[in-house]
């Protein structure tokens, strides 16, 4: 019944926009919008456990509907962009979004390629703008793909450029254009060009004040960077973990990815600088940015931090869920293509089963809370390290998914205290897919997570307000490292629990 009133809803607005249009043209933004809103209500976990039974949540979705179908009705590929962000952002969960892939045509290419500017100053003195006083964050050198950026103010709008300092054989030119960016209270409104000069839009925040975030597009700092900064970037992997030491109480391991092609290269540094880290009393690991990937290799900190008694899990009711739907099971499916017999293949394949049992409905991921119990809870890892006694976890607003899970699993630990801001919230809903819809220049990926936590979300659930910390930290204002470091000086070391008693 809520499809049927919002969709009566949005032909309404429709029929309004082909009277008040004398040429009766409607953008075909109207028809990516419909295939969006097809597939959240289709493929959205959230959509059925939170929208739905709550009449407050269903009709100012609704309402949602028919305005953004309003604006899709006269809206230029710019806008439409902006229209279908705007009502995948209305459900205040991250793992859920819209990516522009558009095909463009040959005359189209011809028309971007066209409008291609080159930079009108000295590209080469461009190196400078990285040690100017007064800038704005986003100002400076930068690195994408190895190739280097400068980002520097546009004196005419008084918004970003982004110039690119090296050629690319013939394919971008050295002093090119290659980006756009308007300053938000969210981070910065982006528009980056790609080889063929086809505009794509992101919106960009900074993490750390070292990466420039812009999914599914990252560029590392080159300058200006602190000592620190410096000291924790891995210039042949700027997303890789890095390692140092603060003073002689504390280190430091940043990790600002668990993507698993990090994860050899996690344990390498770890198992490197073992000597160093289990010398000090204090380490931080710092997860702020951390754009997630597998929780698997937070296990590769265990050893560090393990200790009981354990804490209280976060209560939480209900059990996993996922919605059937085409999409979905055809995720599942493809899961199974690599998947070698084993616990993962045998929890996929029933919930396969019981999605085609059960179009359209929420299915249980598991069959039983056995399955669940037989994961274990939180099972000691095979070598525990006395020291570090304590381990301060560092995260912000931009630490989410698998860095949240790692944190909501670590801190059980009594050797764990989290510091910083809450996290970024997205947690609840799981394991992203990403599907296309709409056509031609108008074509774009809508990205879901397939799995819910619980049935019974948003209760015992973390996307509203994220993970919280322990002991917040003003991370615009504070240096987060000198703070963790006073804050054990003044308030001793608590206790810490009994790494052996496992």
């Amino acid at each position: 019944m809520t499809e049927y009133r919002a969709w009566v809803a949005v032909a309404s607005v429709l029929m309004a926009g082909f009277a008040d249009n004398a040429a009766g043209a409607v953008s075909p933004c109207v028809e990516s919008f419909r295939q969006l809103v097809s597939k959240v209500q289709a493929d959205y976990s959230g959509y059925p456990i939170e929208i739905k039974p709550n009449l407050a949540k269903e009709a100012a979705y609704e309402a949602l509907v028919k305005l953004q179908a309003a604006r899709a009705t006269r809206a230029s590929r710019d806008v439409c962009f902006e229209v279908l962000g705007h009502f995948a952002s209305w459900f205040h969960d991250p793992h859920l979004f819209v990516i522009e892939a558009p095909k463009f045509s040959a005359d189209e290419l011809l028309q971007f390629r066209s409008q291609v500017r080159l930079y009108p100053g000295d590209v080469d003195a461009l190196t400078r703008a990285a040690n100017g006083s007064g800038n704005d964050p986003i100002e400076g050198l930068w690195s994408a793909d190895k190739r280097g950026i400068a980002i520097v103010r546009e004196s005419a709008t008084r918004d970003f450029i982004a110039v690119m300092l090296d050629a690319r054989d013939s394919v971008v030119a050295k002093g090119e254009i290659i980006g756009r960016f308007h300053k938000t209270p969210a981070g910065y409104d982006a528009v980056l060009f790609k080889d063929d000069k086809s505009p794509r839009h992101h919106t960009a925040v900074l993490e750390r004040n070292v990466f420039l975030h812009m999914p599914p597009i990252t560029w590392e700092r080159r300058a200006p960077l602190s000592d620190m900064e410096r000291r924790l970037i891995d210039p042949a992997d700027p997303r890789g973990p890095a390692f140092t030491v603060f003073d002689t109480q504390v280190a430091i391991l940043a990790i600002p990815s668990f993507s698993p092609e990090h994860q050899d290269q996690l344990k390498a540094l770890i198992d490197k600088n073992l000597d160093a880290i289990i010398a000090h009393p204090v380490l931080i690991v710092d997860l702020r940015g951390n754009e997630g990937g597998s929780s698997d290799l937070g296990d590769l900190l265990a050893p560090l931090y393990y200790a009981l008694p354990l804490k209280p899990e976060h209560p939480k009711s209900g059990y996993p869920v996922v919605l059937s739907s085409p999409d979905t099971q055809e995720n599942f499916e493809f899961q199974l293509k690599d998947q070698t017999p084993g616990p993962f293949r045998t929890m996929i394949l029933g919930a396969l089963s019981r999605m085609r049992a059960s179009p359209g409905k929420l299915v249980p991921l598991t069959a039983t809370d056995q399955e669940k119990a037989a994961r274990g809870d939180n099972p000691p890892p095979n070598k525990i390290y006395p020291q570090p006694s304590i381990v301060a976890f560092l995260i912000d607003r931009h630490s989410v998914s698998a860095a949240e899970a790692v944190v909501i699993n670590a801190r059980r630990s009594p050797r764990i205290t989290v510091f910083g801001h809450n996290s970024g919230g997205s947690i609840d809903y799981e394991s992203v897919n990403m599907v296309p819809f709409g056509a031609s220049a108008w074509r774009y990926y809508f990205g879901y997570p397939v799995i819910a936590s619980s049935n019974h979300l948003p209760n015992g659930g973390y996307n509203r307000v994220g993970v919280p910390v322990d002991v917040p930290i003003d991370l615009a204002h504070d240096d987060p490292y000198a703070f963790i470091a006073r804050y054990y000086r003044s308030h001793g070391s608590a206790s810490t629990g009994d790494p052996s008693r496992h």
